[in-house]
């Protein structure tokens, strides 16, 4: 076939004058000497070679210079970047379609209006994996003014744009079409090509085969030639495709349970997120739930672009009755695009007195101010009996006291005022925590109801611990902390800084390598982390409480020591 021959001749860049001559085919066929590589000019300039014809064909050949913003001629390199940058933009990654409007005519000798081409768009469909081409001519094409056009798909090496793909046509209505790809190291694969035609316009559409989803083209250029491709009629520059990529919807809003007293409005504060590189059009968000009052039901966020945002989309709700609910919000967008997310509106209990607080545990943390030098100052409380509390990490044991020490102290609480007294110090407690002074001198640390891990109890969470240290008109650092605790008794626990010395102009950060291993809660409130390396480590465990006042690891953290680990959407 005369197009995968002319294929098998660009392989390599073969100049059209170095290309054997190709027979006529007999049955009306498309005939045509290779092209020579299209090149990108180095200055910016549109620049063009002569034909270079061989007996009995023409060569459509010519250079194309740099997009209007290029300036410069690729690299080498930077060619190689471009190809590895295409292969990594995959249909994976989101990738829909390559396309391209060639309209830039290089030379044109066309002798009538049918046999004038004045644009192109050549297209990579990765979603139905085909390529297509719709060309426009200046008439309609007839049987007496027919013309032989080919629209090549190629990819950059170095400076120039080498043809991989081609779909052909004979212009005149009912002429035939071919298409053919090759891959480097093999024979040219012939396709079929189908066409139709309105008016002036033909539409050339190939079969669908895998490889039109995972090739990586990344130019197309136009040849026009005579019925007989034997005259070079148009030769139009090459055009760098375009790469357009789908949306990918997301909704985030934090907890999964949100939650009022009776009679109140729960506050949902949700950002619809598109993660994808695709620009989202007519963004709606609708909510749907059943037994409660949603205000303004539906919104309209007009676009949102690739890796991008729309924050701060405020739902208000008011439970009916004290059943907790389900609402669901779903995000559409142009092109059926669609995500949904769905939270639980629970009745926030009123806070109670606790009639002892023999064996509970709380955790607490100061809060910053503008003197302060860390984030998170997290300590943790454990009521041992009706007698002693023990402040601070009990560093993976089951703590004890006997005499009054620093961690070790003696308290009494008045269970009818649900007052408790630490000392000189009275706090009053509620199923919400408390407030106390934990050193002299020190602000009050906030307090809150936690539950110790029960012995083989097995979490599924994946939360997250932010915090810094330091003065960072001066120095300060910065981490993050992930840990992820699966049913199944392993754990990833990864770490990140990054830290600064303004006054020094230096920065640094640092990624280790995740700790990885297994996880047991060997008894009450206490588990072993087992790492891979072989080392042991025991740390005291607790469940943080949700909204409910229920112990939630996946809805609202836990306590590790004294980091707290917590849910973030």
């Amino acid at each position: 076939m005369a197009v995968a021959a002319v294929l098998a001749a660009t392989l390599g860049g073969v100049p059209a004058a170095a290309a054997p001559p190709l027979p006529a085919a007999s049955d009306g066929g498309l005939v045509v000497a290779p092209p020579a590589p299209a090149e990108l000019a180095p200055s910016g300039e549109r620049t063009a070679s002569s034909p270079a014809a061989t007996s009995g064909s023409a060569a459509a050949s010519g250079r194309a210079a740099a997009d209007g913003d290029a300036g410069a001629a690729w690299s080498e390199a930077a060619a190689g970047a471009a190809a590895s940058g295409a292969v990594a933009a995959s249909w994976a990654d989101g990738l829909l379609r390559r396309s391209v409007t060639i309209a830039d005519v290089m030379e044109s000798t066309s002798p009538s209006a049918a046999q004038r081409v004045t644009r192109a768009v050549a297209t990579q469909d990765l979603a139905a994996q085909r390529l297509t081409a719709t060309i426009t001519f200046a008439a309609a094409p007839t049987a007496s003014g027919s013309a032989q056009v080919f629209v090549w798909f190629g990819v950059f090496s170095g400076s120039s744009c080498s043809a991989r793909s081609a779909l052909a046509v004979v212009s005149h209505p009912g002429g035939v079409t071919e298409g053919a790809h090759l891959a480097d190291g093999k024979p040219p694969q012939e396709f079929a090509v189908t066409r139709s035609e309105s008016g002036s316009t033909i539409t050339l559409t190939s079969a669908a085969a895998s490889v039109f989803r995972s090739a990586s083209f990344e130019c197309a250029w136009v040849d026009v030639l005579s019925a007989d491709g034997a005259t070079s009629y148009q030769r139009f520059y090459p055009e760098r495709l375009v790469e357009t990529y789908k949306p990918a919807l997301r909704i985030e809003g934090g907890e999964p349970v949100k939650a009022a007293y009776a009679g109140k409005w729960a506050t949902l504060r949700l950002d619809v997120r598109n993660t994808g590189r695709g620009q989202a059009k007519n963004v709606k968000i609708t909510a749907k739930g059943t037994s409660m009052t949603i205000k303004k039901k539906s919104r309209s966020l007009g676009t949102v672009d690739g890796r991008s945002s729309k924050p701060g989309v405020v739902y208000k709700v008011k439970l009916k009755g004290t059943k907790q609910r389900k609402i669901t919000f779903t995000v559409t967008a142009a092109g059926g695009y669609k995500t949904t997310k769905s939270f639980t509106i629970a009745r926030k209990p009123a806070p109670k007195k606790y009639k002892s607080l023999s064996g509970r545990f709380f955790w607490g943390y100061q809060p910053t101010t503008l003197s302060s030098s860390r984030g998170w100052d997290v300590t943790t409380m454990r009521f041992l009996d009706k007698r002693w509390v023990y402040v601070g990490d009990a560093k993976g044991r089951t703590p004890k006291c006997r005499k009054v020490t620093k961690a070790c102290k003696k308290y009494s609480y008045d269970a009818r005022r649900g007052v408790a007294k630490i000392g000189k110090q009275k706090f009053k407690v509620t199923t919400y925590g408390f407030s106390y002074r934990v050193a002299k001198g020190d602000d009050k640390s906030v307090f809150s109801p936690a539950t110790l891990a029960k012995k083989g109890m097995k979490i599924k969470a994946d939360l997250i611990h932010q915090d810094w240290s330091g003065f960072c008109m001066i120095s300060c650092t910065s981490w993050t902390d992930r840990l992820s605790l699966a049913k199944n008794g392993r754990f990833v626990w990864a770490h990140t800084s990054i830290g600064s010395w303004p006054g020094l102009g230096s920065y640094w950060s640092s990624a280790p390598p995740d700790k990885r291993g297994t996880y047991k809660v060997v008894k009450k409130g206490v588990v072993e982390l087992r790492y891979a390396n072989g080392k042991k480590k025991r740390m005291t465990i607790a469940i943080d409480h949700d909204v409910r006042g229920k112990a939630s690891p996946a809805g609202a953290g836990v306590i590790l020591g004294l980091t707290n680990f917590y849910f973030q959407d």
